[in-house]
């Protein structure tokens, strides 16, 4: 009974709900936005470091999971048939958020970065001195010795 998410894919009868989970799927988007974004604007107003819109985005795209909610449904008590749908759900849900979305992060990012380096340029260009953020302490730390040297 306790198996990692991948073995599962094997382990027990799967009954897929097609509605049931494309539902699932569009709330836990819907609900982890209605966390995010306005934790994140929250925060903000005590933060030195803003986070963007486009860090925000980041969050919210890559953030889901679900290795938890697939262990929790495995512990249901309901009959066999709806325990089978939903831990069924659960774990196409696991699937498609770690597959697609979390495969994805990394291209999303190289494009969201390679737009904003294109604005950041135009910034730099209109204000001498200014420098941009790094969210990076390392590459921060490096340009610093360069900088010393």
């Amino acid at each position: 009974m306790y198996n990692s998410t991948g073995l599962a894919i094997f382990s027990f009868r799967h009954r897929v709900e097609p509605a049931l989970v494309i539902w699932s799927l569009i709330l836990c988007l819907v609900g982890r936005a209605c966390n995010i974004f306005p934790l994140a604007i929250l925060v903000n107003r005590f933060r030195e470091h803003q986070i963007t819109r486009r860090m925000m985005f980041i969050m919210w795209f890559s953030g889901l999971r679900g290795a938890i909610s697939y262990a929790l449904s495995l512990h249901l008590e309901f009959s066999d048939e709806t325990r089978h749908v939903i831990i069924t759900s659960t774990l196409i849900i696991v699937l498609v958020t770690t597959l697609v979305f979390g495969g994805s992060t990394m291209p999303l990012m190289k494009i969201l970065q390679t737009s904003s380096n294109q604005k950041i340029g135009r910034r730099r260009r209109g204000r001498k001195g200014k420098t941009a953020i790094s969210l990076s302490k390392t590459k921060e730390w490096v340009s610093q010795l360069i900088t010393y040297s």
